[in-house]
């Protein structure tokens, strides 16, 4: 079939490919694509047969190709040069994909506690068995570092993305119960898995207080004294520190609505 009986113009090659027409133009302008016929009358024309090579060029921009990466393709195709870019491509792809992925699981995360926060009853005491928990913890060593110390803390688990799953802070009991709540003794951050990190640490699977405070983070030392109460009257043995952490913090509006769960081991 003659390429003259099927010329397109801009407009209908655009309407063809559900594209805007400033995207060929952009093509033309840039040379990645440019009409098969140019009129005297300044006219530009698509052949039907470049359908094919528009569609090629669309997938490489789909795969976040630069147009001078395009270009520099286009300027000499192969097997070899297309595998090459085919298997970068596909690394950046998985890569993507697991991101992704780890994205799902930070927001099905989210959706759990927000959704366990419905079913809480704030300031009931319970005593839970519960299964060990995996950590990124880093310890204060002084209060005069809290801030430095604190600020890596969260850089670290910002790169390993778990930052957006939660982040709280412990105490020793030696400190609750002298009602020095001034200054915590670290912060951690739950992970899913076991880690090599240096600061990888578990809170270790037993009974456990734990209580849900609703309320301004001032507030907590009445907790801890409600906790210390239902402890000795319980003949209930305190141990290791008490771990807070927010579970709403996404969706308060008011910090009189902040969630806080309270764990404290017992035996």
């Amino acid at each position: 079939m003659d390429d003259e009986f099927l010329k397109l113009s801009v407009s209908q090659f655009a309407e063809l490919h559900g594209v805007n027409k400033r995207t060929l133009h952009y093509y033309d302008k840039v040379g990645i694509f440019v009409p098969a016929f140019k009129e005297s009358n300044h006219y530009r024309y698509y052949s039907h047969t470049q359908s094919i090579a528009f569609e090629n060029i669309r997938m490489l921009r789909e795969l976040n190709m630069s147009i001078d990466e395009i270009k520099q393709y286009l300027a000499n195709p192969g097997i070899d040069a297309f595998m090459q870019i085919a298997d970068f491509k596909i690394k950046e792809l998985n890569e993507a994909a697991e991101k992704l992925e780890r994205a799902k699981h930070i927001l099905e995360k989210k959706k759990q506690q927000l959704e366990f926060c419905k079913t809480i009853n704030p300031g009931e005491i319970q005593v839970v068995d519960r299964k060990e928990e995996y950590l990124i913890s880093t310890v204060f060593s002084s209060s005069q570092n809290k801030i430095h110390e604190m600020m890596a803390h969260l850089k670290k688990v910002w790169e390993i993305e778990q930052y957006k799953v939660g982040c709280g802070s412990f105490i020793s009991l030696e400190k609750i119960r002298e009602k020095q709540f001034e200054t915590y003794d670290g912060v951690y951050t739950p992970i899913h898995k076991k880690a090599t990190d240096p600061n990888f640490a578990l809170l270790p699977c037993g009974t456990y207080i734990c209580i849900y405070h609703v309320g301004k983070w001032d507030e907590l030392p009445s907790v801890y004294e409600k906790i210390l109460k239902f402890a000795d009257r319980n003949k209930l043995h305190l141990i290791g520190n008490a771990y807070e952490i927010g579970l709403n913090e996404i969706a308060v509006k008011n910090k009189k609505d902040y969630i806080t769960r309270i764990l404290t081991q017992v035996e």
